[in-house]
Order: structure tokens, then sequence, then C-alpha cells
């Protein structure tokens, strides 16, 4: 019996882990690359209408406005509050309010955006309604090889690639060649390093 009600407290334990892990608000990944523009979703299960609703999209850290809808105010029409770093850079989607849809557009994405983005309905009852994107914004330049003075030695570096790419080098029978991986300086605030093939 004693055997019984341990397992039975076990189970209920674990399961009370399993819903709290269920009810955290689940984070959403969109991935795109530098320069290109984005939209972060965030539309509710429920269809409904919020045209006349609140809703607010935050980046988290460091806490950033980054659009607000207030009652067909937002803040491309004359609602202050807006970080500056996104002014002029997001929009949405006013025909798809009706159908709940609070999505917006991040135009001309920049490394500095990567981060979580929040989606708040704070007026919904009976509890708030939270949507959480992590937008990852890579760079992509070119890479370049280049021929180093020593005897049969290779280097390929790609400048100012974020988040720091893989570098492989192939024979002609697309054969992966061992290579070097050495930290080299940052560019542009970023790393930028290269491979080297002996």
């Amino acid at each position: 019996m004693e055997l019984l009600l341990f397992l039975s407290f076990c189970f209920l334990t674990l399961s009370g882990l399993t819903f709290a892990a269920e009810s955290e608000t689940p984070v959403a990944r969109v991935t795109v690359r530098e320069d290109d523009d984005v939209i972060l979703p965030c539309s509710l299960d429920t269809n409904e209408n919020i045209e006349s609703m609140l809703f607010d999209w935050v980046k988290e850290v460091p806490r950033k406005e980054v659009f607000m809808y207030r009652n067909r105010n937002h803040y491309d029409n004359g609602l202050p509050g807006q970080d500056v770093e996104f002014k002029g850079r997001v929009s949405h989607f006013p025909e798809e309010l009706k159908y709940g849809n609070a999505s917006i557009r991040l135009k001309q994405t920049r490394v500095e955006d990567n981060g979580t983005y929040t989606c708040i309905f704070p007026e919904i009852k009976p509890s708030e309604k939270i949507f959480r994107i992590e937008l990852v914004v890579g760079a992509a330049p070119e890479p370049y090889v280049t021929i180093l003075k020593e005897k049969g030695l290779l280097q390929c570096k790609v400048p100012g690639a974020s988040p720091k790419p893989t570098v492989e080098w192939w024979d002609s029978d697309n054969k992966t060649l061992p290579s070097k991986t050495v930290q080299d300086e940052e560019e542009q605030g970023r790393p930028s390093p290269p491979s080297r093939l002996l």
C-alpha cells in the first residue's frame, strides 16, 4: 500500500512538472538573412476581430518598443513611444486585423535585431494572451579563398558572417578534406574565423 501511495505521489509530481512546462509560453523561431524583410507571426486562434483592441510588440532584452496598436492608432500614425531603431521599419497588416492577425513586418533586418520578441494582448480576459518569437538574423557575405605564401595552403574567410559559419573543404570527388579553423580578428564587430587547408 505504501508503494502504491509513493508511486501515485511520483506520478502526480511528474504530471505537475509536465503541465507546468506545457503552460509556459512557447517560443517560435524565425530565421532571416540580413537586409531581408521578415514577418513576425502573431494571431489569435479564435480569429476574433482585433481592430478595436490593444496589442503590443516588444523586443525583450534589452526591452524596446517595436510596434503598438491601440483602437486603430499605432506608431505609424501618431502614437508615440516606438524605439528609434524600429522607426520606419515596422508595419502591420490592417486588412488582417478583423481575422485576429496581429503579425508585423520588420523591414531591412539587421544582425542587431536578433533576439526574442513578444506580442501581447493585455486586455484579453480572463488572462492576457502572449506570443513569443525568437528572431535569428544571419549575415551571409560571400566567402573568399586565398592562396597563402606557404606551399599548398589555402585560406577561406567569410568576413562579417553571423552566426559563425562552418567551412568545409571538398576535393573533386566530393570527399571532405581535413582542415583547421583558426580564430582571427573581428570584422564589423563579428568574428571572422578563417579555415585553412594544407
